[in-house]
């Protein structure tokens, strides 16, 4: 996949997670700790170089020859992991519902000031636990 985003246009590492994440809806971002070593195996299997004229991170990487004949062998199954892609954006995109996310932040928020709090014992968490169950069933029968 990286390989062929690199076919349709010379990218530097922190522009191919953001296209990552475009095309997953948010879904996928891979990390530098995957991304990095990727681009390094690439490189090493003389897949990918470094784009002429680019210093520091800013350098784009480029597919070689060998890297498009790849792209070009492997075409339908790199479209099917791009579908994929897609689908599991979809799939976030139904389930990213603002008002949840900002309702879970509050609540986490709400748990690290409680706990932290002078006097929290052991109690406190099973107390908490009991609340969040309670929660977790009410949402469940929705």
């Amino acid at each position: 996949m990286l390989l062929a985003l690199l076919v349709e246009k010379p990218e530097h590492g922190y522009q191919l997670k953001r296209l990552f994440a475009e095309r997953s809806n948010d879904a996928y971002t891979p990390s530098p700790g995957v991304l990095y070593p990727l681009l390094s195996l690439l490189e090493d299997e003389e897949m990918i170089e470094h784009a002429e004229g680019g210093t520091g991170s800013k350098r784009q990487w480029v597919p070689t020859d060998a890297g498009r004949a790849e792209v070009e062998t492997n075409k339908e199954a790199i479209e099917a992991l791009f579908a994929r892609l897609a689908k599991l954006g979809e799939a976030n995109s139904r389930t990213d519902n603002a008002p949840v996310r900002r309702a879970v932040h509050n609540m986490k928020a709400a748990l690290m000031e409680r706990l932290s709090r002078e006097g929290a014992d052991s109690d406190i968490g099973f107390d908490i636990a009991k609340i969040i169950d309670e929660a977790t069933q009410k949402i469940e029968r929705l």
